[in-house]
Order: C-alpha cells, then structure tokens, then sequence
C-alpha cells in the first residue's frame, strides 16, 4: 500500500512540476526595418526587391560563417504566403511588410545558447553597421 501511495505521490508531483513549467524554448530575433521613398509611410516589400537581396546576402554570410546551413527546399506556398523566407536549421528568415525577422528558436531550452547569441550578435553588427544601428533591433 506505501509503494502505491509513494508511487501515485510521484506521478502527481511531476505532473504538477511539468504542468507549472511547461515545455522550454528559447527565442531570439533580429529584425530590420526597411525604409521607404520620402513622403511614403507603409513599405511593403516582396522578396525579390532589391534592398530586400541585400540583405539577404548579408544575413546568408553571417549564417554560413557561423556554421548553418540554409535548407535548400523552396518554402511551400503556404509558409510564403506568411513572409517566410529560408531556413537554417534553428533559424527561420521571414518579411514582414517593412521588416524582415530573422528568428532563432531552441527547443528545450530556456535560454539561447552560446552559438545564437554570438550569432545573433554577429548579424546585428553586420546589419547595424550596413543600414544604421536604429533600423535594427534584437530581442529575446
């Protein structure tokens, strides 16, 4: 009877544990406004947009030096339709109107790894540097 009751005691306790906590994942993401003509106040810009290769090059070059590598499967239409780009592993590339995000999720973690936050650190100063610190942000 004490072997139930400490056993049914257990798995009570990990589902409450499990329950509170929840599951783990961390995110980050570097986002860059894009700028319009002047006089222009809503920017929406495709993909193939020049401004919007640029800094997809730059995005590409930090990836690939710090190691990911892009997916080579062309999105499905349906992810396109919702801005998504290209994939490098745990990093998901999308425009947004004026913006393009590049996120960083971990699962199973509560915070972003040593890697994603040198990275994200990396692509920051490239993006910062090219278009100006005010355009680009980094969140966590």
């Amino acid at each position: 009877m004490t072997k139930l009751v400490n056993v049914f005691g257990c798995a009570f306790l990990l589902l409450l544990v499990a329950g509170c906590f929840g599951d783990a994942v961390a995110r980050r993401t570097v986002s860059l406004k894009f700028l319009g003509q002047a006089g222009q106040t809503n920017v929406s810009l495709s993909v193939n947009d020049a401004q919007v290769q640029e800094a997809l090059r730059l995005v590409e070059g930090v990836m690939v030096s710090a190691g990911y590598v892009r997916d080579t499967r062309p999105p499905a239409p349906e992810d396109q339709a919702h801005g998504f780009i290209a994939s490098y592993g745990v990093c998901a590339v999308y425009l947004q109107g004026n913006r393009l995000d590049v996120n960083f999720v971990e699962l199973m973690q509560r915070h972003s790894s040593k890697a994603v936050r040198k990275t994200c650190g990396l692509l920051k100063d490239k993006l910062s540097t090219r278009y100006g610190s005010e355009r680009v942000k980094m969140e966590d």
